[in-house]
């Protein structure tokens, strides 16, 4: 995604809806291989005209730059090319409930996909999948310190 309005401009890189890159290094407006000009190599590496047989199933230009939650939705390639309409589905929530002694996590009943985890520690290594989950709800003990959870896809 480039946005040329941002300050400075950038360009937002995503792989197959996985955020890659921001890019904000001379993306001035005057930048003419940047620009919607009257013709346009789309696919080049810019040095000694270097060229392969590809081929491509959808190019979309838009007015204005995606969010990211829209690029995300986007995800990978697909036979059908890219959507003209990107509907962005809200991560789901977890509901807990505190009683005596337990909590009980729980999440609506349509979300499907996901696996509970939790981790001692809010780092990115260390996830586990929480036993016990029977209908997206498991009832765990309290205990003392810290625990997260997430729902993971």
């Amino acid at each position: 995604a480039y946005d040329e309005a941002a300050n400075p401009p950038v360009v937002v890189k995503y792989v197959d809806g996985i955020f890659q890159d921001n890019w904000t290094a001379n993306q001035r407006l005057d930048n003419p291989r940047r620009a919607m000009q009257p013709t346009a190599i789309l696919f080049g590496d810019g040095d000694q005209d270097e060229r392969r047989v590809m081929w491509v199933n959808a190019i979309q230009v838009r007015a204005g730059r995606l969010s990211n939650a829209e690029i995300e939705a986007l995800g990978g390639p697909s036979a059908d090319g890219i959507p003209l309409a990107i509907v962005v589905v809200p991560p789901p929530s977890l509901a807990v409930q505190r009683s005596a002694g337990t909590i009980t996590v729980s999440w609506p009943s349509d979300v499907t996909g996901y696996t509970l985890e939790e981790n001692p520690d809010l780092g990115t290594t260390g996830w586990t999948t929480v036993p016990g989950v029977v209908n997206n709800s498991v009832t765990l003990p309290t205990t003392t310190g810290n625990l997260y959870l997430r729902l993971h896809k």
